[in-house]
């Protein structure tokens, strides 16, 4: 293990914390959970750490909102991280016409690229009954699910910029109470 100070660590750099990662996968199997600390204290390092390792029968999405400013950019990176977890895309058929044709066209995901740039335009307008689909059809990939947003309170923060005054504060509250209400579907709990 090499002693790196900065950047997130991952495999052998990692500091294994059994006792945190056992509290941690015994709270993913039971719900929700916002994984809270200072900076610097190692979060995307852990988060990291569930995905490169996860427990049999789980697989993970990690994806990291915190240059992100819109919803659609939001349901557009977790759509192209699902889609590499999952490249079969038979979860697409109850997606949107435009959003499920898009899949089908490539030939492969990028979630760093033009692909999730060009997702986002197309979800531009429908970004939250997409976003709620893709949720609820993740019940048809076999295992279960971890999903792993990093610096999620960022993104907020980043909406809450985008548009000064009342605006920013009514799509952050917008976004917040679509997240809630999107990651509380019952099928979630048994995938």
């Amino acid at each position: 293990m090499r002693n790196k100070a900065g950047p997130p660590v991952r495999k052998e750099d990692f500091l294994k914390r059994e006792a945190d990662v056992e509290e941690l996968w015994s709270l993913a199997g039971s719900g929700h959970t916002l994984l809270l600390a200072p900076r610097r204290m190692g979060k995307t390092s852990f988060l990291h750490h569930l995905e490169d390792a996860p427990r049999e029968g789980w697989r993970c999405i990690f994806f990291s909102v915190e240059g992100l400013d819109n919803e659609a950019r939001f349901v557009a990176r977790f759509l192209t991280q699902l889609a590499e977890i999952a490249p079969d895309r038979a979860w697409t058929e109850r997606l949107g016409v435009s959003v499920r044709d898009f899949f089908r066209s490539l030939s492969s995901v990028s979630a760093a690229g033009m692909v999730e740039v060009n997702l986002a335009k197309l979800l531009e307008h429908d970004w939250r009954d997409e976003g709620a689909t893709a949720l609820k059809v993740m019940g048809k990939l076999r295992g279960k699910t971890l999903i792993l947003v990093d610096e999620f309170p960022v993104f907020v923060s980043n909406l809450l910029g985008t548009d000064s005054g009342e605006e920013g504060r009514r799509r952050a509250r917008l976004f917040l109470d679509w997240f809630r209400e999107a990651r509380n579907v019952p099928i979630l709990r048994d995938i």
